[in-house]
C-alpha cells in the first residue's frame, strides 16, 4: 500500500504491536494480517501488491479505488 501508511494490528491472528505507521511488511508465507487504515488525504485508484515478483505474476496484486 504506497498511498497511505496503515497499523498493522495481527499476523496469523496474534496481535502485533509496535513500528507505528508503515507502508510495507513482511508477512509469512501463507500467512494473513489485519491492518488499520485511514484514506484521509488521498483520492483515486492505487494498488496494493506484494513485492516479492513471482506472487505478482500469480495475481497477489489488488486494485483499490478511494473515494470521499
Amino acid at each position: 500500500m504506497h498511498t497511505n501508511h496503515f497499523q498493522l494490528m495481527s499476523i496469523n491472528g496474534r496481535p502485533h504491536t509496535g513500528h507505528g505507521l508503515q507502508d510495507v511488511a513482511s508477512i509469512p508465507a501463507k500467512g494473513r494480517f489485519v491492518i488499520r487504515i485511514r484514506f484521509s488525504d488521498y483520492t483515486g485508484k492505487t494498488v496494493l501488491h506484494c513485492h516479492i515478483l513471482n506472487h505478482e505474476d500469480e495475481g497477489m496484486m489488488a486494485a483499490l479505488e478511494i473515494v470521499k
